[in-house]
């Protein structure tokens, strides 16, 4: 009959650690690393509305994204100048176009913001764009 000793199974459990654990650290490769979405502005532009009036608008949306990340939503903003400018926002994939209603003319300046999430982060990432101007 044979007994197994403490020591025995201490020795036996380290000999095998050396065997499946490494010694040193390995690299993995981390799948957000590379994660990332990309987002275009366009510049500030008379455009018909519905209806028949005209407005300036801008507009920002999602291009392409990589890896595990996905577009959470998009802010665009045209002001003109003088004035504290007109935003909005849409989630998801969607394309958000601001309108600045009123005068056609003059300075105007687009910027925007692009946020998206990688699935395995809580966290957003958001990319600013712009500003563009344009005198029309």
């Amino acid at each position: 009959m044979r007994l197994i000793t403490l020591s025995g199974v201490a020795g036996a459990f380290a000999l095998s650690a050396l065997i499946v654990l490494p010694t040193s650290p390995v690299a993995q490769a981390d799948p957000t690393a590379d994660s990332q979405c990309w987002y275009n502005l366009t510049a500030p532009a008379v455009i018909e509305m519905p209806g028949g009036g005209q407005a300036v608008s801008a507009e920002i949306g999602m291009t392409h994204c990589t890896g595990l990340a996905q577009s959470v939503r998009t802010t665009a903003c045209v002001t003109r100048s003088g004035d504290s400018g007109f935003c909005t926002t849409k989630n998801g994939y969607v394309p958000s176009t601001a309108y600045a209603p009123g005068s056609l003319h003059g300075n105007f300046t687009a910027t925007g913001e692009g946020c998206y999430r990688v699935r395995s982060d809580l966290g957003l990432v958001c990319v600013p764009a712009g500003p563009i101007s344009a005198t029309l």
